[in-house]
């Protein structure tokens, strides 16, 4: 039988292939705090040529 790639491997079989298994971390959603310290750091850099983007 095939299977499909949306089952999950044996932790073990993964270690076989030299390989780890892992899941993602789960962070927090931006407090109001953190949403107007980005907002603010955008607006400042908002009129910065594009010649300094390209170092991003």
């Amino acid at each position: 039988p095939t299977e499909s790639w949306d089952q999950r491997l044996p932790s073990v079989t993964l270690r076989y292939q030299g390989l780890e298994s892992c899941c993602a971390k789960h962070v927090p959603l931006l407090n109001p705090v953190h949403v107007q310290a980005r907002l603010k750091s955008g607006q400042k850099h908002l009129d910065d040529p594009e010649k300094d983007w390209d170092k991003v």
